[in-house]
């Protein structure tokens, strides 16, 4: 195939903006301008999923899939043939820790392709237990994979659905996640509006299911609140496990101080903040940085984090804490979040 000036400038931004091999990058931009496709988004759309599925789909069957039409087979009709869904669980409940009986919630759609491979849409609404899905990713994956597609040699695809608010950025309602070869997280994407398309087509539904019920406390005693504690006085992180250069790469500062602004005016997180500013804000209230109850404390979740922070000389950071519901406001107290009997 000729390799036109108009397939190399297509292919060079797909590999600047999504980090693929210039190989792959190429192939996309040539089966573009082969097809009779119009929109160069879907180009786009195709190396944005083999960049957010972490090469589990690799470019040529993305570019088969999505960017050429696709011929039914016969007596099947064309969704038959690239996805279908297999489970729809709307109250899908996962142990969080093997160490502990703690347990999450989550809404769970599982679909297989066109080539068998497996996904996995999770819905997270208001009221779900468990980890956000950034800080959770590595939990979701080995439990999906666990238990619906424990046959498979490789884990599903991850699509999360973001109908908690406390949990979307405005645009990555719904986001796909990827991994790196420890089978860590590596970071999420707005998932790309083909997919969407096709799992739509394959039966997803996107509303919140039949919700978990939680029931209502006859009595309170206390009370979930986030603070804003001094750095000095966390303690020193002992057993760091993961690469710290993403932790490194945000700015802390900034994500503290739009937190804090988020958390006392019980408002989302401006539109005009950077994405991985907004990440990093979220999560401090989405996966919480907690202590133990230990003398000294100890570390339960956001050691990385903590440890990032203090690199940067980061002056507080928020974590999560409990106070009985009749005491006064704990030091620091920026917001009381969920009362629990």
């Amino acid at each position: 195939m000729t390799h036109s000036p108009e397939s190399k400038r297509i292919a060079r931004q797909i590999q600047d903006r999504y980090k693929i091999p210039y190989t792959a990058a190429k192939a996309i931009a040539e089966a573009f301008l082969a097809s009779d496709l119009d929109d160069v988004h879907h180009a786009h759309n195709v190396a944005a999923w083999v960049h957010a599925t972490g090469g589990a789909v690799s470019w040529d069957v993305a570019v088969r899939l999505l960017a050429q039409p696709q011929a039914a087979p016969e007596g099947g009709t064309q969704t038959d043939a690239v996805m279908h869904r297999d489970v729809d669980r709307h109250v899908w409940k996962f142990r969080i820790d093997d160490r502990r009986d703690a347990r999450g919630t989550a809404r769970i759609q599982t679909f297989r392709d066109q080539v068998h491979r497996g996904w996995a849409l999770i819905t997270i609404r208001p009221g779900d237990r468990g980890p956000s899905y950034v800080n959770g990713a590595e939990v979701f994956r080995e439990r999906a994979w666990r238990e619906f597609f424990a046959a498979d040699a490789d884990a599903p695809t991850l699509v999360f659905n973001l109908l908690d608010p406390l949990q979307v950025i405005p645009g990555w309602e719904i986001t796909t996640v990827s991994f790196d070869r420890d089978g860590i997280l590596s970071h999420p994407l707005p998932a790309p509006r083909d997919l969407v398309r096709r799992l739509t087509e394959a039966g997803a539904e996107w509303d919140a299911g039949t919700e978990p019920q939680t029931p209502k406390p006859t009595s309170v005693r206390a009370v979930r609140v986030f603070r804003l504690v001094p750095l000095p006085e966390m303690p020193v992180p002992q057993r760091l496990f993961r690469e710290m250069g993403a932790y490194q790469s945000v700015n802390w500062s900034a994500a503290v101080e739009v937190a804090v602004g988020a958390l006392q005016n019980g408002a989302p997180i401006p539109d005009n903040v950077g994405s991985d500013v907004a990440l990093a804000a979220a999560s401090l209230w989405e996966d919480p940085i907690v202590l133990s109850d230990d003398r000294p404390a100890d570390f339960v979740n956001g050691q990385h984090r903590a440890q990032a922070m203090r690199d940067q000389g980061v002056k507080a950071l928020i974590i999560e804490d409990r106070r009985l519901a009749d005491d006064p406001p704990l030091a620091g107290e920026l917001t009381v979040i969920v009362e629990r009997p």
